[in-house]
């Protein structure tokens, strides 16, 4: 993962990360809103045409990959809950599909992250 080891400057995409709450409507309803729980920098990442082919059903007009700088206690971890979570970048919203954790804080680690369209997640 030395991708980004030198290049600081390709993190400049805020993203946020957001939980969901309930909320009851006047008329009685109850909806579920996303809940901002923290952000980060990130980068796009520019993957090749041979490793999109390798990940299981990406689809280059609907997903993207980002990676996320590591930090020192950090909530991205290999236990990261990605079903609790769901990224909003550049306005659009994206379920986590996979992630790929940095296995260390190492100086200048990041995460990948591999994302979805929420208007194009499958049953949603």
């Amino acid at each position: 993962m030395a991708i980004y080891k030198h290049d600081r400057h390709a993190f400049k995409w805020r993203v946020t990360f957001n939980t969901t709450a309930e909320k009851e409507l006047p008329n009685g309803l109850t909806v579920t809103v996303p809940v901002p729980a923290f952000q980060r920098w990130a980068a796009i990442h520019k993957a090749s045409s041979s490793y999109i082919q390798t990940l299981d059903g990406f689809d280059r007009r609907h997903d993207i990959i980002i990676a996320i700088n590591a930090i020192y206690k950090d909530p991205i971890d290999f236990q990261f809950d990605i079903d609790a979570y769901s990224v909003t970048l550049k306005g659009k919203d994206y379920v986590i599909r996979l992630i790929d954790a940095d296995e260390g804080v190492e100086p200048n680690g990041y995460h990948l992250f591999y994302l979805r369209d929420k208007k194009y997640q499958i049953g949603g």
